[in-house]
């Protein structure tokens, strides 16, 4: 799974691809290293879905850009809009089924 180093890259992988999983985590998280598998099999279960982590701790406005108030967060952009957004408690059968939903459109 890519990682993005700044909120350029990040707005224009989101602007580039179709189709993006965004997962925002930090390093001091415990749930997001717990967390951190489980989205990498999402990943490479929908191959053609853009996946890719974003370290908040190593990018200070990135919170502030894109509203985030706690990690994990995970959201997902179709056509560069937001179609489901979940932070702190992720429920990862909802993601999967709006993935899977999208998934068959590209």
């Amino acid at each position: 799974m890519e990682s993005l180093q700044s909120i350029k890259e990040i707005r224009k992988y989101i602007e580039n691809n179709e189709l993006v999983l965004m997962y925002f985590r930090s390093d001091n998280s415990g749930i997001c290293y717990a967390l951190d598998p489980l989205i990498e099999a999402i990943s490479k279960k929908y191959s053609k879905i853009s996946s890719v982590k974003v370290n908040t701790g190593n990018l200070p406005s990135v919170p502030a850009d894109f509203k985030i108030f706690t990690v994990p967060e995970v959201i997902i952009f179709m056509n560069g809009s937001i179609v489901i957004e979940h932070f702190k408690y992720i429920n990862f059968r909802e993601i999967e089924e709006v993935l899977l939903r999208y998934y068959k459109c590209i």
